[in-house]
């Protein structure tokens, strides 16, 4: 079996973890771009007859295939029809539907968040906004409620500075607990 070494390989890693890193916290435009750059580097590397990375990781084109479903599904356009396309040719009518409907059901069950971080207004300010959240927060993060902290300083920061009313998570979703 050959193993991936180069520029295939550094690219996939590189843009499954920068992917990962923007889903993480919802900046989904740049999770997909980067999701879809790793699916294409691995659509390379299997061409080339590469089944695993140097680190022994096996190469699952369905697995990156639900990456860049599943960040697609949160942004405004959605999957494109291009996009259906390659991804219906590369693993078939039926792993495609599997695979969508996988990362619609993961999707459907992530709790709900403001329309409001999907306008371009919004996508504009996206970066200056989180660098005002950390500096608000004193640039300390990951203690036990500090999402509550993050939101409320989110809220005032886009009120106050840019005009925007957001709903924070808690609010819509009522019913969900989070820490």
């Amino acid at each position: 079996m050959l193993e991936a070494e180069g520029r295939w390989s550094d690219c996939l890693r590189y843009c499954q973890d920068t992917a990962n890193t923007y889903a993480e916290i919802h900046f989904w435009p740049e999770a997909l771009a980067y999701s879809s750059r790793a699916y294409t580097s691995m659509r390379e590397l299997l061409k080339q007859g590469v089944k695993v990375l140097e680190n022994g990781e096996l190469l699952d084109l369905s697995d990156s295939a639900f990456s860049v479903i599943t960040c697609a599904l949160h942004t405004a356009d959605g999957v494109t029809p291009e996009t259906e396309a390659i991804m219906q040719k590369d693993l078939g009518s039926e792993g495609y539907a599997a695979v969508y409907a996988e990362a619609k059901d993961a999707t459907d069950s992530e709790p709900v968040t403001d329309p409001v971080e999907q306008t371009a207004e919004y996508l504009a300010i996206r970066m200056e906004l989180e660098e005002k959240i950390d500096e608000a927060l004193e640039h300390e993060r990951g203690y036990y409620d500090y999402c509550k902290e993050y939101w409320m300083a989110k809220r005032m920061i886009l009120r106050s500075d840019y005009g925007i009313r957001w709903k924070s998570p808690i609010v819509l979703n009522p019913n969900e607990e989070f820490h």
